[in-house]
């Protein structure tokens, strides 16, 4: 967009649109967190039933009954993870992000191959990682809709070394530091914090708020364990 060239005219109904657009979508942003509130207050007091992790998923009837963002369930013989709240759609078509597993050999994640968003609703955000023609690439921005071909700027190429790199820079800590423990109830954790669960030490790979039943030795998409110096 060359603004050199535009009126002043121009200029001020670009400003207007982009302010217009702006406040659409903090208000949207506003709405999705106080419905994801609900959801959760909902689930806590045992008015809205709580799925259990990886079940089978059922179509929902309606909001009572949709699933919230970070669930986890099994479709197809793939397991899935909800990038919405509510979500009444059937997981590969729309609002869900097919789930990172773990190699059941090595223990490593295993990420899902790009699957092209809809929307905004399921685009790949910050810390987000997938397979891409044999490779792992991690996104570096929020509200990514293209694949690492059709954007470069929008995905980091992830190299196994790169990996390991990671986990020593930022998934191991000193022996004296005290890492909080994981706080399951609705925290709100930013890409990087790191904290112990059960003993164990782990990072956050992703902006998230944290549920109680997605504990981070099950969602490895969202979590990647550290390990502390000198216990190896």
């Amino acid at each position: 967009m060359d603004l050199d060239h535009m009126t002043d005219e121009e200029l001020y109904e670009l400003i207007d649109d982009a302010q217009t657009e702006l406040g659409k979508r903090q208000t949207r942003d506003v709405f999705d967190r106080e419905l994801a509130e609900v959801v959760q207050k909902g689930r806590e007091s045992g008015v809205i039933e709580t799925p259990e992790v990886g079940e089978q998923w059922k179509q929902p009837s309606g909001a009572h009954d949709a699933y919230a963002h970070g669930d986890i369930v099994t479709h197809d013989n793939k397991q899935w993870v909800s990038t919405v709240t509510p979500n009444v759609w059937e997981p590969g078509v729309s609002g869900w992000r097919e789930h990172a597993v773990l190699d059941p050999e090595t223990g490593e994640p295993q990420y899902p191959d790009y699957n092209p968003p809809t929307g905004a609703h399921d685009a790949y955000n910050t810390g987000e990682r997938i397979t891409w023609n044999g490779q792992v690439y991690e996104a570096t921005q929020d509200g990514v809709v293209w694949s690492p071909s059709e954007y470069p700027p929008a995905w980091e190429l992830v190299s196994e070394d790169d990996e390991d790199a990671q986990v020593d820079e930022d998934a191991q800590v000193d022996e004296e530091t005290e890492l909080p423990e994981w706080d399951g109830n609705a925290h709100n954790y930013t890409t990087g914090d790191t904290f112990t669960y059960e003993g164990t030490p782990y990072r956050v790979r992703q902006d998230h708020t944290s549920q109680p039943h997605y504990t981070p030795d099950q969602v490895p998409a969202l979590y990647e364990p550290g390990t502390i110096k000198g216990d190896e």
